[in-house]
């Protein structure tokens, strides 16, 4: 109950932000995101979040879903992420069209802490995985035909009428997940259909879990589970394997069975109702059914895994989840390290390049003073975010006091732009103007800063030496520019 007030606050600011009256006076768009259907629906809330800490609504869809769009009479009426959820704001896209110039979110889910920071002195709510959990849970409000799939899959699992369904629930992620680990014996045996067995049975057994709800990329997973002798029930969600058919376009998600199954039909099976025979509609509705379980076992490093965490923690807090590699809940995909996949230890051995490796940005950040006001103080003063690590070496300067210190930055922009002419504007909402714009304006810092590149967009030739390198988003993906990068 302590942390209601603040998730009550959180999502009035979201529903003022994308419904209100006044909503569609600025309006925005996220940029798009290739992944995953469940690594889209983080990039979703962190555009969210971000629309949301910058008072513009989201015009359109925040991501595209169309390959998950397999059933040809629901393509008919819509596609993609519409087919499925509610739009985030009540902007039409000709409310965005109307106007010359709409700005575009970047949503960068790795660094999280300022934004999350804006979320806390706004509101009061501290708890990372709830301010998550309210945007997942407001970008998932489903469409009439979702909610009718959840629920007919619901009946097949046998969860349908209770409030509070005593069951367990897994997510066997295989894929590309498993086969990092293949090197590691201890690791990849924890990932086995045997262990998630013994998992679910010992959980179910100590806490009265009636059944085990499980959803697998692995055609072999369900089949072992459900064959193996069991004291209580292994069930697949969101339907048995003969309900699965070959329509699908998934290329790389390990999230589904489908495309197991390419070329076979569908069963005749009156499970298999060919109304709900659609990639999106079985997967998220299996998403959502793991969430109503009572506790939850899977990877923390799976996107699919972190959204049912994020939808049990709007029914329960905190969220009973385990994982199987003894990993933590990180938000969308804040620290996680370039080789993850091929590196990782676990949450207490963890070794470089990992989510729990411990760096600069992530665990004590440079806490400057933003211009927003500390929740709770009521003259309007406004007040610090409290670091340890500042606490000592940067005082705020007062008279008398010795000159902040100095804050040397480098930036690579595009030819005939600099640092101030990019991030002039208050209305951008890039996150690298951002922490620009906060540092400028920080009493706390004497901010000197350097253009990498002439206005005739060669590199500079001199010596230069920087504290920090602020590198927009073409500098990773425009190939040309690699060796001025």
């Amino acid at each position: 109950k302590s942390f209601q007030a603040g998730v009550a606050a959180w999502r009035t600011a979201i529903a003022e932000s994308q419904q209100s009256a006044t909503a569609c006076d600025s309006v925005c768009r996220c940029a798009p995101h290739h992944a995953g259907l469940a690594s889209k629906l983080h990039a979703s809330a962190v555009c969210l979040l971000q629309a949301t800490l910058n008072r513009c609504a989201i015009v359109g869809p925040p991501t595209q879903l169309n390959e998950y769009t397999t059933n040809s009479t629901l393509r008919e009426r819509c596609t993609g992420f519409e087919c499925y959820f509610q739009p985030i704001s009540r902007c039409s896209q000709q409310a965005g069209a109307s106007r010359s110039s709409v700005k575009t979110i970047h949503a960068d889910q790795r660094h999280l802490l300022q934004p999350f920071a804006r979320v806390t002195n706004m509101t009061g709510l501290r708890s990372e995985l709830l301010i998550m959990s309210t945007l997942v849970a407001w970008v998932m409000r489903p469409q009439p035909i979702l909610v009718d799939a959840a629920h007919h899959f619901a009946v097949l699992a046998g969860i349908a009428t209770d409030e509070a369904p005593r069951c367990v629930s897994q997510h066997v992620r295989h894929g590309d997940k498993v086969n990092a680990l293949r090197s590691n014996a201890a690791l990849f045996e924890r990932l086995s259909s045997t262990s998630f067995w013994r998992w679910g049975v010992r959980l179910a057994t100590v806490h009265g879990g009636e059944r085990v709800l499980f959803m697998t990329d692995a055609s072999s997973v369900q089949e072992d589970l459900t064959s193996f002798e069991s004291p209580v029930p292994f069930v697949p969600v969101p339907a048995p394997l003969e309900c699965f058919v070959a329509a699908g376009h998934v290329k790389g998600a390990a999230t589904d069975v489908l495309k197991r199954r390419r070329g076979k039909g569908l069963s005749s099976s009156p499970a298999c109702n060919p109304t709900f025979t659609d990639e999106g509609l079985q997967m998220i509705s299996g998403i959502v059914l793991l969430s109503q379980c009572m506790l939850f076992v899977g990877q923390q490093t799976s996107n699919v895994d972190r959204v049912v965490v994020e939808l049990l923690a709007t029914r329960q807090y905190p969220p009973a989840s385990y994982d199987v590699l003894n990993d933590v809940y990180a938000p969308a995909a804040m620290g996680v390290g370039l080789h993850e996949l091929t590196t990782w230890r676990g949450a207490m051995t963890s070794v470089k390049n990992t989510r729990n490796d411990p760096r600069v940005e992530d665990s004590e950040p440079v806490r400057v003073a933003l211009p927003v006001v500390a929740h709770g103080s009521g003259d309007g003063a406004g007040g610090l975010l409290p670091s340890s690590a500042l606490a000592a070496a940067w005082q705020p300067a007062t008279q008398g006091a010795p000159a902040p210190p100095r804050l040397r930055i480098a930036w690579l922009g595009v030819k005939n732009e600099t640092v101030s002419s990019v991030c002039s504007s208050a209305e951008d909402v890039q996150y690298y103007c951002e922490w620009y714009r906060a540092l400028r304006d920080s009493p706390e810092v004497d901010l000197s800063v350097t253009d990498l590149l002439n206005p005739d967009d060669t590199p500079r030739t001199g010596p230069l030496s920087a504290d920090a390198i602020l590198l927009p988003h073409h500098c990773t993906v425009n190939v040309p520019r690699l060796p001025v990068c």
